[in-house]
């Protein structure tokens, strides 16, 4: 990978993980409904949990491509520790999804 295309992997990367946020803000949603209406009726066929999981997938293989590429190109250093810089940050921020951990 060349380093323009690792920038796209990760801007790929942030989007797979806000993507992540959200399935699992509306998976909580979900739960919090089906705590104060435990006698509802209405059943929905969920596939929050399995898109989850898929994301969660797709989001390990992209960052390990990026590791690969980052750990195999000629790149200045000072852009280097950017890209692991930023490369680290999202992937503790996937680390800590749902916990209330903040990554900054």
């Amino acid at each position: 990978m060349k380093e323009k295309d690792l920038w796209v992997a990760i801007v790929e990367l942030k989007g797979i993980l806000e993507e992540m946020k959200a399935l699992l803000a509306w998976h909580k949603l979900k739960q919090l409904e089906a705590a104060q209406h435990p006698f509802s009726n209405l059943m929905f066929y969920d596939t929050t949990l399995g898109d989850l999981n898929n994301k969660y997938s797709f989001f390990s293989l992209l960052a390990s491509r990026i590791h690969a590429g980052v750990n195999n190109q000629n790149i200045p250093k000072s852009k280097l520790s950017v890209l692991k810089k930023e490369l680290t940050k999202i992937e503790l921020q996937a680390y800590y999804l749902g916990s209330g951990v903040r990554v900054y």
